[in-house]
Order: C-alpha cells, then structure tokens, then sequence
C-alpha cells in the first residue's frame, strides 16, 4: 500500500467546493519529493506592497524590497505493518531587506497516517500553516498579520465493492490572524462529503458527491430581526464528477455542482453551478502540460466580507530542453466577488481579478542540487482603484536534496 494513493484518490473523489485550501501560500513538498531539501531562495520584487504609491506609504512601506528566504522542506514516510505514516511540510522565514516588518516564519506540515480496515483505506490527517499574510488580502489599514490554520481531518476510501468505490472525509478547520484589527475575520468551518464512485472500464470512472459545510465567524455579528447573530454561511453541494484517462497522453477530469449557500444574514444567499476540471497532457518524458478550471466558493479574509464566489483559470507547461535543463511557462487568472454583511463600498472590495504569468528555468547543477530561475508578472484589477497595482518579480532558488 502506497501512502500517497489514499490522499489522490479521496482528492480526486471529494473534490467539491467551499473548502479552505489546504495551506494556501505555503508549500508543501509532493508525495515523490526527496526525504529533506534545503533551500536558500532570493528575489526582487518591485511591489510588495500590493497597492498603488499612496496605500502603500499608507501602510510604511516601500514598494520595492529584496527577500531572503532560507527552508527546508521535509518528506517522510514509514511503514509499520498495516500503518502507513507520513508527514510533508516546509519550514522556512523570509527575510525583508527595506520592510523588516514583513518578516515572518512560514511554516505548512502536513501529516496522517493510513491503514487498511474491511477493504476501504482511512486515512486521518491533521495539518498546521503559518505565514504573513498577502497583503493583497489587508485592507489598508493592516501590515503586519501572521495568519494561522489548523485542520483536522479523516478521508475514507473503499474499494472491496467491485466496480463501486464509496468514499467519503469530514473536516473542521480553525483560522485566526494575528492583526486586532482582523480578529472579527477568525473563522472556523466543518465539511462533510461522501461520493461513490463507478469504475466503467474504458469509460472512465464516474462519481455521485455530495458535500455540507458550515462556516462561522466566531467574533463578527450582524444585526438579524433586532438583535445580533453570529456570521457564517453554509453550503449544500450535490454532483458528477468524471475522469478518464485517453490513451497513453492525455487524463481529463471535470465535476459540477449544484450549490445553496445559505448566508446567516439577509439577502446574501447563492445558489447556481459550481464546477471544476483539469485537463493533462504528457505526450513524452520530456513535456507536459496542465489546464485547470473552476469556480468555487470560499471562506474570505477582508472584513465586511463572509465569503467570496471565484472563478479560476491556470495553464502550465514544462519541457525538458536537455538533461538538465527544464523551461517552465504558465499562466493564471482569479476573478472574485465578495459578499457579506455590511460591505463598505469605500474601504472593502466587492471584486477583483487577479491575473499573473510566469516563466521558470531550472538547472541541475548535481543529480541532487537544483538552481532554479523564476520570473513572475502579476497585475490586479479591483473596483477600488488604489487596490489596483503591477508587480513584477524576479528570483532564484539553490535547493540541496538529501536522499
């Protein structure tokens, strides 16, 4: 029993929306990474502060600023009889040569242990992340935020049944920040999913899914029938999702959803398609290409704002130019609109979209030391023009792998 199976099957089966994603803007290393990779990254950045010049001397900082950033990221796995254990993450800090105030660790673990039980794999997981925040998700008014999620978790994947394979996960995430001025965007959310699955030989294999989650704000209360209620939402989701492989090259899998979301407040609610796809395409050992589109709704840290329906849209290609040498190019887009109670149109957004290139070039300089360029354009459109900017970056990363 591989570890690594249990997590991408029950992924591939519950992948429904309005679930945080498991540590957002932390990485952490794939199920094949090397056991330990030290890393020591720099890089330019020409506008960390996310804003245009009036926001970000509002906030006291300079636009333009050098980062160091040292990790180490971490993959083991250990079988013990019937348990396989495993823990992924990174631990690293980033260094801010002009806006020391941005220093921060950045920390995302992911860890579990799988085990067979009467023909289904359980998995039980937990994993914890800590970083700065975006400041393209603080108003103005914030700088220096350290956010933190803690997520506990059980996925159960069963394939004793034939061509049936139920699954089902449960969840319940803790998110907090740091900032006071963010303490009423503290929420915690629970999901349940279940699926059940249809092997159909060469037409691919088909699911029925279903999801419930419930999302709270612990310290935001909005005025409901003359007297105050605790913010939240939650979600019912039902639907398809499908995969196949094409011969020998290509793998596409997509899903839909019907969505209710029901907003604790008034006249907040959503109910309309939700969906998701990625398309793989891998003709040769040497390239490989990836499209990804969704549209979702998540849990959102501005204030005034209880949840946010994105569309996403991705696009990344790699090919291998030599044995060493491989050459990255990609692009995304994420357009999203807020709701929630009391939105100040002056002072919080109710949409953006965010759409950022990028091109890498990585270099084996040993069969274990990589030296890794990347460069990365992104430009944001918001209804409020001074949360509008370009950023551009440029930056390299020297990992060591130890096998």
């Amino acid at each position: 029993m591989r570890i690594e199976k249990a997590i991408i099957a029950t992924a591939a089966v519950l992948l429904v929306n309005a679930m945080p994603a498991l540590a957002a803007g932390v990485d952490i290393p794939a199920a094949d990474a090397p056991p330990v990779n030290v890393q020591l990254g720099v890089r330019y950045d020409s506008n960390v502060a996310a804003s245009n010049g009036a926001f970000a001397t509002s906030r006291g900082l300079t636009r333009e600023d050098e980062i160091f950033s040292p990790a180490v990221a971490v993959n083991y796995t250990k079988q013990l009889g019937s348990l396989g254990f495993f823990t992924q993450g990174t631990l690293g800090y980033d260094f801010y040569a002009n806006n020391d105030v941005l220093n921060r660790e950045r920390i995302g673990v992911l860890a579990g242990v799988a085990t067979q039980m009467s023909g289904c794999q359980l998995t039980p997981r937990v994993s914890y992340m800590r970083r700065q925040s975006d400041l393209q998700d603080l108003n103005v008014a914030v700088t220096k935020n350290t956010q933190e999620d803690v997520t506990v978790g059980m996925d159960v994947v069963c394939n004793g049944f034939g061509r049936l394979v139920p699954s089902a996960s449960v969840q319940q995430t803790w998110a907090t920040n740091s900032s006071g001025s963010l303490f009423s965007t503290d929420y915690q959310s629970f999901s349940a999913n279940a699926g059940l699955g249809y092997q159909a030989g060469n037409l691919g294999t088909i699911s029925l899914v279903g999801q419930y989650a419930d999302t709270q704000y612990d310290n935001r209360f909005i005025p409901l029938l003359a007297a105050l209620h605790r913010d939240g939402y939650k979600v019912y989701s039902g639907g398809l999702h499908y995969e196949k492989p094409i011969g020998a090259t290509l793998e596409v899998g997509a899903s839909v959803y019907q969505t209710s979301l029901s907003y604790d407040g008034l006249g907040l609610n959503f109910s309309g398609v939700t969906y998701d796809g990625t398309v793989t395409y891998h003709p040769d050992s040497r390239f490989d290409a990836t499209a990804h589109f969704g549209r979702q709704t998540s849990p959102s840290n501005f204030l005034n704002a209880a949840y946010s329906i994105d569309q996403i849209l991705s696009l990344d290609a790699h090919y291998r130019l030599t044995a060493r040498l491989m050459a990255g190019l990609g692009v995304s887009n994420k357009l999203q609109k807020f709701q929630g109670a009391n939105l100040i149109s002056a002072t919080d957004l109710t949409k953006q979209s965010v759409t950022s290139f990028y091109g890498t070039l990585g270099f084996n300089v040993t069969s274990r030391m990589n030296l890794a360029f990347v460069a990365r354009s992104t430009q944001r459109h918001a209804d409020l023009a001074a949360y509008s900017y370009t950023d551009n970056q440029i930056g390299l990363t020297l990992s060591q792998a130890f096998f």
